[in-house]
């Protein structure tokens, strides 16, 4: 609920919190009850939340590591979005996550 709030302090620390809260929880849960979350922030209006989308997606793609197709489905779309984002923190964010983010996409994706 705190992801959805009306001021975006509350959303960026929100969303600064998840990435550390998904490593702790199974694959399934964080299909089940965050990727929704991760859409929801990837498109907020503030660029402070949008960046942070990057972090969640990296630990989005670290969770699935191993399983490409939900990787492929659910957080390459999102992380490709951010990397021609409008803002340059968000780019930025990007390039700078990126190997942890290939780690999590592997190989296959990676190529």
């Amino acid at each position: 609920k705190l992801c959805s709030g009306e001021t975006p302090m509350v959303r960026r620390a929100a969303a600064s919190n998840l990435k550390n809260i998904l490593p702790l929880i199974t694959p399934k849960e964080v299909e089940e009850n965050f990727v929704a979350v991760y859409n929801e922030l990837s498109t907020d209006e503030q660029d402070s939340v949008r960046l942070l989308v990057v972090e969640i997606g990296a630990a989005i793609a670290n969770s699935f590591k191993g399983d490409d197709k939900k990787n492929e489905e659910i957080v390459k779309p999102i992380v490709l979005t951010c990397a021609e984002d409008k803002s340059w923190r968000v780019r930025y964010m990007v390039a700078s996550c990126f190997v942890t983010i290939a780690e999590g996409f592997g190989s296959t994706l990676t190529k």
